[in-house]
């Protein structure tokens, strides 16, 4: 792979996600069991009940796909889609500035690979489905990121001009005078380099863009026509509208379920993400279409209040309203779930590893339901690097094992080194030790020019220790340079970098292309962490910064 190494070491850590790659049979009470290599995926594949999207349905959505630049693969494989024979590998994320942090493009990485490897498997097409939660609300987390600027300094950046509103993040286009700010202010951090300047082009959200197709726009190109296809939920709005209403008729049941997988949870040491508290219906309900989402809450038998009113709504009138309007629904992270798995053919879903964990008590709910829940498969966890990274690791006696399996930004080894000042004493004893005594004592001239010469000698040598010291201390500052440079790579602002950091920063210094060959090497059934290491062929313009 030009430009790109990929290394694999064993995760640190444990939890609900490194069970289920190391296939625990104790865990078949919370998810299904990963198939094991050959026949058992197999047969998983030819278990999945197919679950074709009707042939209009699935050309508009390669329609969507050419208008988002995603390329022919993923057009041919959304109308795939359309077919009795498909299946799919679905992940998913809300949209995220800039196509969100590398996190999102890992994730899609690895629905991407696994498809592909279970590509023609009993006789099944498996595509690769990337859910755009467009109509998640959250603009404070959507609307940041971090990139690396041209000194490999982590800043934080976002879009100005947008407040949150309660509206879906489909529904928000940014002034343009805040596109262009950003627009600028990227500019003005990344190194001003061709490779730079065609990765904004590429992933910088463009005037009358609407901030969710913006991050859609960008996560795919970032893959180049890897063949992912890239569902927006409103491309689904009656469908989910009428599951929707079902899924409100049996809210008490569903909650019942969280609740239950909660308390399994803990029992085993897993924190669950979805408090049982209050029982929330699966959706949101909007006043009017495009509005602000408001959560609903069971309020006694055949009864739902819109939370933080007074507002009442019969459940009956709630489900004909909702099966009547759908673009006034919205489904909550449970909702979503139910209406994938209701609408898709979903073979499994890849999830990161909070999400894992709440995706184990939906299951248990959809088995109050009597319904079937896919596999789910852990995300791959990747860290991008360069070979100055590597060397400066090296330098100072870290290997990369030790590097990605790092909780927090270690302070640089760079203590006042022990040997120095001795070294610089004995260097001044001898200077001391010099045989000049007996000439001092003769007198005259000889004396004279003794003196001088001893003069000269302790004068050459304060400033000569001075010039050492400084020089040592020069070191230590250009060490600890590289040591904070190399560590804002590993963990920009302190946090893990697939939280955090843009896929522009990689784009700008190393390609697109690099990107796109890095996270085809990213095997979601490892277990493993990936190393991707981008080498001097990929860096040719400019290096790392």
């Amino acid at each position: 792979m030009a430009g790109v190494e990929v290394l694999r070491f064993p995760p640190s850590g444990a939890g609900l996600a490194a069970g289920l790659r190391r296939r625990d049979p104790a865990l078949a009470t919370l998810l299904p069991v990963l198939p094991g290599p050959g026949a058992e995926w197999q047969a998983r594949l030819a278990q999945t009940a197919p679950r074709p999207l009707s042939g209009a349905l699935a050309e508009r959505l390669a329609g969507r796909q050419r208008a988002l630049g995603a390329g022919p693969k993923a057009e041919r494989a959304a109308r795939a889609l359309g077919e009795a024979a498909t299946v799919a590998v679905v992940t998913g994320q809300q949209p995220g500035l800039l196509g969100g942090p590398l996190l999102t493009l890992h994730k899609a990485a690895g629905a991407l690979n696994l498809a592909r490897r279970l590509d023609g498997v009993a006789g099944r097409r498996v595509v690769a489905l990337f859910w755009l939660a467009s109509d998640d609300h959250d603009l404070d987390e959507a609307n940041r990121g971090a990139l690396l600027d041209r000194h490999g300094q982590a800043t934080r950046v976002g879009l100005g001009g947008i407040q949150p509103d309660g509206r879906s993040l489909r529904h928000l286009t940014p002034p343009f005078e805040a596109v262009a700010g950003l627009r600028e202010a990227l500019a003005a951090l990344l190194p001003a380099t061709p490779r730079a300047h065609a990765a904004l082009d590429a992933l910088a959200p463009r005037p009358g863009e609407g901030f969710a197709a913006a991050a859609a726009r960008a996560l795919l190109a970032q893959l180049q026509d890897a063949g992912l296809v890239l569902l927006e939920p409103e491309l689904l709005e009656a469908e989910a509208g009428a599951e929707l209403a079902d899924l409100c008729a049996h809210a008490a049941e569903i909650h019942a379920g969280l609740a239950a997988a909660a308390t399994d949870l803990e029992a085993r040491g897993f924190a669950a993400p979805l408090e049982p508290g209050e029982p929330n219906l699966p959706c949101f309900l909007r006043a009017e279409a495009g509005g602000p989402r408001r959560r609903l809450r069971l309020d006694g038998p055949g009864r739902v209040r819109v939370a933080g009113t007074n507002e009442v709504l019969e459940a009956a009138g709630l489900a004909d309203l909702l099966r009547a309007e759908p673009a006034r629904a919205s489904p909550d992270v449970v909702g979503r779930v139910f209406v994938q798995n209701a609408l898709l053919p979903v073979l499994a879903y890849v999830a990161g590893p909070t999400e894992i964990v709440y995706l184990a008590q939906v299951a248990r709910a959809h088995a109050r339901l009597g319904r079937a829940f896919p596999l789910a498969v852990p995300r791959p966890g990747a860290t991008w690097v360069d070979a100055r990274t590597l060397e400066t690791l090296a330098a100072f006696g870290w290997s990369p094992e030790q590097a990605l399996a790092a909780e927090a930004v270690p302070e640089p080894p760079l203590a006042p080194d022990p040997r120095l000042a001795p070294a610089l004493d004995r260097a001044q004893a001898h200077l001391e030790a010099l045989p000049l005594a007996a000439l001092l004592a003769e007198g005259g001239r000889t004396a004279e020019a003794a003196g001088r010469v001893r003069a000269q000698l302790e004068s050459a040598w304060a400033r000569g220790r001075e010039a050492i010291e400084r020089a040592r201390a020069a070191d230590q500052g250009v060490a600890r340079a590289r040591w904070v440079r190399a560590w804002n790579l590993l963990r920009p602002l302190g946090r893990p970098q697939e939280r955090v950091l843009v896929g522009l920063s990689i784009a700008a210094r190393f390609g697109l292309d690099a990107l796109a060959q890095g996270v085809a090497g990213l095997d979601p059934l490892a277990p493993a962490t990936h190393l991707l290491t981008l080498g001097p062929e990929a860096d040719a313009d400019g290096g790392a910064g």
